[in-house]
């Protein structure tokens, strides 16, 4: 994933960051970067948890979390779209 702003990590600008795919410890680990509701309507709503987004970003980019904080919000979006994907989530049809 190429970023619209570099960041810094590990001492060096990044300006790429590559989301490796996450296994079965990885989510232990991180937790689930979402939780789904069930409205009264019958309609599922998609809530995204930004601290484990922040996590998997973290852990999948081998960058430290200084660095994530640091991502813009495009570049942070983007992130978070990825990481969805991994769970085919990221076309739900409404997020919060």
């Amino acid at each position: 994933m190429k970023l619209s702003t570099p960041i810094q990590a590990h001492g060096k600008e990044i300006v790429e960051i590559d989301l490796k795919k996450p296994d079965g410890g990885t989510i232990r680990r991180c937790g689930y970067p979402f939780k789904i509701e069930t409205a009264k309507s019958g309609s599922q709503i998609q809530h995204i948890d930004a601290q484990a987004v922040s996590n998997y970003v973290s852990e999948l980019a081998g960058i430290p979390m200084s660095s994530v904080d640091k991502l813009s919000p495009e570049d942070y979006m983007t992130a978070t779209a990825e990481v969805l994907s991994f769970f085919g989530t990221a076309d739900a049809q409404e997020t919060s």
